[in-house]
């Protein structure tokens, strides 16, 4: 038996820290030095670490073992990501995970995270029971960690699960309060639970993945041209919501757009939650002839990388019956007072859970904001 604070040392060592082969390589000098300046965990490097190190990950082996065939990927397999592509990222080196292959199109994977110490599940995650996994000895899955992933990225199979838990992965994905009755319970969260740094860990590790699976496909498709002049532009906006002004006089309709501001009684009323970082979203849908529709969207923040490192934020976007289809996602830093936006080096958005993430090329500042524009072509 081991502590949950013991259990989220060895999860942010096997996320977040090199294997003995990184640590030993000459071509990761300098990323394995910036590592050990901030983790605690690879300041030194005695035998009895790794020897611990060691022990660790022959534990997990056994709870993941490999099949020794690569598989054609279908629902239900618990799959390796490729190990070439763990990677560098904010001084960490991020392990590629273990997932629950949820669906497969052809030309992406949805797939859940896993863990298997359920020292670490809580609220949202999927305790399995024995009958219900096969090649695997104890499994959690993460239902608020799903994302999209390239077939290529799929290593070996280590097992599978039942048809009814990706049933429910699903349904557990759609409605927070759903469980299962065969499912395992698990303890509430608390104040300064290690399990709540455990799932910044997880969205961490989930977001250098998936990041790297949804390669732009916004640029895949044209972008979206915003009819009329700036002039006209504006005064549509006026007239679909009463009290909507802007920052600063726009200059472009891209500032038009990212400077605007709704009044408040066009903002939906949805209930506080201290653990949830929300910021709104403008939606603009445009024809041939100019601006038909307008409305603020909710996003909710599941990912941010804070100061001093390039801000990059993962969000997903609760756009209700709006219509994402064939959208544009356009995102700025905006700073006031300095009345400039700073545009994302890297915007994508992934249908699958509507997923929307972007990287700038430097921090977030003090009082400047995270401003998303969705623009879509009707018709």
């Amino acid at each position: 038996m081991h502590t949950r604070k013991q259990a989220l040392a060895l999860a942010r060592q096997l996320r977040t820290c090199p294997p003995l082969k990184i640590k030993q390589s000459l071509a990761h000098v300098d990323q394995v030095a910036a590592h050990n300046r901030i983790c605690p965990f690879c300041t030194s490097f005695l035998k009895d670490d790794i020897e611990a190190w060691e022990i660790f990950s022959q534990q997990l082996e056994s709870d993941f073992p490999v099949s020794g065939k690569t598989l054609p990927a279908a629902s239900g397999q618990i799959r390796h990501l490729d190990e070439g592509l763990g990677c560098w990222r904010n001084n960490c080196f991020y392990t590629p995970p273990e997932v629950l292959i949820l669906s497969v199109d052809g030309t992406m994977v949805l797939a859940a995270q896993v863990w298997p110490d359920v020292a670490l599940a809580g609220p949202g995650d999927l305790i399995l029971p024995r009958n219900m996994m096969h090649g695997i000895s104890q499994l959690f899955i993460e239902t608020w960690n799903i994302y999209s992933l390239e077939p290529s990225f799929l290593g070996q199979c280590s097992g599978t699960v039942s048809p009814e838990v990706v049933d429910a992965v699903l349904k557990m994905d759609k409605d927070q309060q759903f469980l299962p009755p065969w499912a395992l319970g698990s303890i509430p969260l608390k104040e300064n639970d290690p399990r709540i740094f455990f799932r910044e860990i997880e969205v961490e590790t989930g977001y250098t993945f998936a990041s790297m699976a949804v390669p732009m496909r916004l640029a895949q498709a044209q972008a979206v041209s915003i009819p009329g002049t700036l002039e006209s532009m504006m005064a549509r906006i006026r007239k679909k919501i009463a009290g909507i002004d802007w920052d600063w006089v726009p200059k472009s309709k891209d500032a038009c757009l990212a400077a605007l501001r709704f009044p408040s009684h066009a903002l939906s009323m949805s209930a506080a939650d201290d653990d949830v970082k929300t910021f709104t979203a403008g939606y603009y849908s445009f024809d041939r002839d100019g601006l038909l529709d307008i409305a603020p969207v909710q996003c909710r923040i599941r990912h941010e990388v804070k100061p001093p490192e390039p801000y990059s934020v993962g969000a997903v976007i609760e756009a209700g019956n709006l219509d994402l289809s064939r959208a544009e996602f356009r995102c700025f830093i905006k700073d006031r007072q300095n009345r400039q936006l700073t545009t994302a080096c890297k915007c994508s958005f992934n249908p699958q859970g509507s997923l929307f993430m972007a990287e700038f090329n430097r921090p977030l500042a003090p009082g400047e904001e995270l401003v998303l524009v969705i623009v879509r072509q009707a018709g």
